[in-house]
């Protein structure tokens, strides 16, 4: 993992923003650190701010949870932001492969494999929105992601699935442009 690594840190000025706008970061934004009162949010706390690409936070966030992307369409995001979040995301799962092992070294991986190429989504599906299912099956998840390989306007397949507590995480292909 550590060759993969160092080629995305020779790559890093191609794919991130030399002067991304600051932002006053949360810096451990997740569901569990976001207080909601009935639809509102109320409150954040046990933050670890700090001035930053505000996309850094959104990657946190989508890393144990799942906003719909009308969230992220009403951040007003430049574009590309969708190829950045696996970039974002692969300091704290490094973080959390090396406290907790196990599948967050899977899940980093799989950054290093987004940021590699721009065919690649990540979706990570919290397990209580399959429990709603009755069954759920791999059948529900390949029709989440033919959900997903259409609003990108391409079939897609799934690359790799994994368990981790109370979610599981896909990645999905999508097809070359023909």
């Amino acid at each position: 993992m550590a060759d993969r690594i160092e080629l995305l840190a020779d790559r890093l000025g191609e794919l991130l923003p030399v002067h991304p706008s600051a932002a006053l970061l949360h810096g451990d934004l997740w569901g569990g650190n976001i207080l909601i009162n009935g639809d509102h949010v109320s409150g954040l706390i046990d933050p670890a701010a700090y001035y930053g690409h505000r996309e850094v936070d959104l990657a946190m966030l989508s890393l144990f949870d799942n906003p719909p992307i009308a969230f992220y369409e009403a951040c007003g995001l430049d574009d590309g932001w969708r190829e950045r979040q696996p970039i974002y995301r692969l300091w704290p799962l490094l973080v959390h492969a090396r406290l907790f092992g196990g599948a967050y070294v899977q899940q980093a991986g799989i950054c290093l494999d987004d940021s590699a190429s721009d065919r690649r989504v990540s979706l990570c599906v919290p397990k209580s929105a399959l429990a709603s299912m009755a069954k759920p099956q791999v059948s529900d998840v390949s029709f989440m992601i033919e959900m997903m390989a259409e609003a990108f306007n391409s079939p897609g397949e799934i690359f790799a699935g994994l368990q981790m507590p109370g979610r599981m995480a896909v990645t999905l292909v999508l097809a070359s442009p023909e």
